[in-house]
């Protein structure tokens, strides 16, 4: 038996050997894994079981049929209603386990979700979040509520939005309380609430930086309902009709005095970090007025003061009391400034007011145009800026030539400002014109005046550009249209105000490209969106975007065209 037993042997050994030694095994052959696993993890068992009633353990299993892994755990897994204190999660092999610290509130329905939190060790595969839940009482609530969170200006959806509803009313509730139940976003902005207690609520979203459940963070984006929610029995169009929230940020600087300078003997400048509220006053120590013109920056948050008292003007060192409001412990409050002022002089012999007048006078008034390098409509006017506020014009100083031959020009006051007129002529596309002051055009509060200055200007060629012709429909009293870039970014490239009550409206000089159109309900009619703000249960200001008939947002321009676009506001997406 062993003689035999060994001579089997010898023979499998000599057909092995052969058969390595042909050319087949010398090649390398990469091993197959098999099929792509795209199956992602499911539960097998939970203890308790999903929908037990009267629970008042301390621990939650969740079993799954393989092993998984947990991401942003922080981000993607909660209770509802959350716990005032922190729960441990950890993975005991297949098993999820969370240790509930908190007392659970009695006769209340627990709903756990997961998100995207578990996955397969494998390929990574996210399991979905399965409805699990439990009650502390006799019975499980079983009402919905539904909704979407989007950007306020953007309409796009937001994800990861936490949304809160309160059983209590009041405003500040958000700040200081956690809510009594949670949801959050998906990818989509859709938000679910399932287990609910049939009633009415307090709905209030919240883009929680710090993850305490807090509206606690300036800068934190939220949204809210104007009025008290209800949930109901899930109905079948419940998704389509679901509440819209609008997401938005108001993050208001503390309004604070950052700067005073003294940039011209007769010239005082005052840089706050936003428009001051209410008015401010600028004095001596005497608390006496100053003579002087004042005028404000276009977003309010600079002053300028030009001082009209000769002897004031040449002192090296004005001291001077500027009483305004600041911002202290979130609130706004008086506040009372001393400003010391200096500039440093030339060597001056005799500083009576005559020559201080004589002084000033020496200098030529600065004046410029403020319009595009590249050219303007041919449509548009002539806007010029003095340095200083302006007090005598002379029109028949001011001279429009195309080449050598001079064209008729008239000469207009800016409304509210000191310091800009507007010239208005016959201007023709693709020319070059020269606007000429001559001496003494214009002369300031001082008597200072210009030297010779010409200032030159090109009007562009319409046909390198399209054009849009509006024909507009129940719009609110003030709107704007805006006209954005296609590209994603959604870059303003033109805001128009319609006049009140305007049914059709041009929008001349588009550069050929992708654009969309958006429509802003500008309801303080300051010319610009404006966002909302939550303590003074203040919406976002509205905005509609323009789609045709066939649903389609984007208008593709071409130069030398012309389109026409019918705009009813009532039929464009709220």
């Amino acid at each position: 038996m062993k003689r035999g037993g060994g001579i089997l042997v010898a023979i499998l050994f000599s057909l092995l050997w052969s058969m390595c030694l042909l050319p087949q095994c010398a090649r390398r052959v990469a091993l197959s894994g098999g099929a792509r696993d795209t199956v992602a993890p499911y539960i097998v068992r939970t203890i308790p079981p999903s929908g037990t009633t009267d629970f008042n353990g301390k621990r939650v299993r969740i079993t799954f049929n393989e092993y998984v892994t947990l991401k942003d755990v922080q981000k993607e897994v909660y209770f509802s209603p959350p716990f005032r204190w922190p729960y441990a999660t950890t993975l005991q092999g297949r098993t999820l386990v969370f240790e509930i610290a908190d007392t659970l509130q009695p006769d209340v329905t627990y709903r756990l979700n997961l998100g995207n939190a578990v996955r397969d060790l494998t390929e990574n595969n996210p399991f979905r979040d399965a409805r699990y839940h439990f009650a502390t009482g006799s019975h499980l609530d079983s009402a919905f509520f539904v909704g979407r969170v989007r950007d306020a200006l953007l309409h796009t959806p937001v994800r990861g939005v936490k949304i809160m509803l309160y059983t209590e009313d009041a405003d500040s509730v958000v700040a200081h309380k956690q809510p009594n139940y949670v949801s959050v976003s998906d990818s989509t902005g859709l938000f679910v609430f399932d287990n609910l207690p049939l009633r009415s609520f307090k709905l209030f979203a919240l883009d929680d930086a710090n993850s305490n459940y807090l509206y606690d963070q300036p800068k934190e984006r939220v949204a809210f309902s104007d009025s008290l929610v209800h949930s109901y029995h899930l109905k079948p169009d419940a998704v389509s009709q679901a509440l819209v929230l609008n997401l938005f940020s108001y993050s208001r600087k503390p309004l604070a005095l950052l700067a005073a300078t003294r940039l011209e003997p007769d010239q005082l400048r005052l840089i706050f970090s936003e428009s001051p509220v209410d008015t401010l006053t600028l004095t001596n120590l005497q608390g006496e007025p100053l003579e002087s013109i004042r005028e404000s920056s276009t977003g309010g948050d600079t002053i300028l003061y030009w001082l009209k008292d000769a002897r004031m003007v040449l002192q090296d060192t004005l001291v001077l009391r500027l009483r305004h409001k600041a911002t202290v412990a979130d609130s706004f409050a008086w506040r009372t400034d001393t400003l010391r002022l200096a500039y440093n002089f030339a060597a001056q012999g005799d500083r009576e007011e005559q020559n201080i007048r004589r002084f000033l006078a020496d200098s030529l008034l600065r004046i410029t145009s403020v319009w595009a390098a590249a050219g303007i409509p041919f449509s548009d006017s002539l806007r010029i800026r003095v340095a200083a506020p302006v007090k005598d014009i002379d029109p028949a100083r001011f001279l429009f030539l195309q080449d050598t031959v001079q064209l008729p020009i008239t000469v207009l006051a800016v409304p509210n400002s000191m310091r800009e007129f507007l010239l208005t002529a016959s201007l023709r596309p693709r020319k070059r014109y020269t606007v000429r002051l001559l001496p003494g055009a214009v002369s300031d509060i001082w008597g200072r005046t210009n030297d010779t200055t010409n200032l030159e200007v090109t009007t562009l060629n319409p046909s390198q550009f399209s054009v849009l012709h509006l024909a507009l429909k129940g719009l609110p009293a003030h709107a704007l249209v805006q006209v954005l870039t296609a590209d994603g970014k959604s870059t303003v490239v033109r805001t128009v105000a319609v006049p009140v009550g305007a049914t059709k409206l041009t929008i001349p000089y588009l550069p050929p490209n992708s654009y969309t159109l958006r429509i802003v309900d500008d309801r303080n009619a300051n010319g610009q969106w404006d966002t909302g703000n939550y303590w003074e249960r203040k919406q976002p200001e509205a905005v509609r975007y323009y789609k045709n008939n066939k649903l389609q947002a984007v208008l593709a321009l071409r130069a030398n065209w012309e389109y026409d676009i019918d705009i009813d506001y009532q039929n464009l997406e709220e």
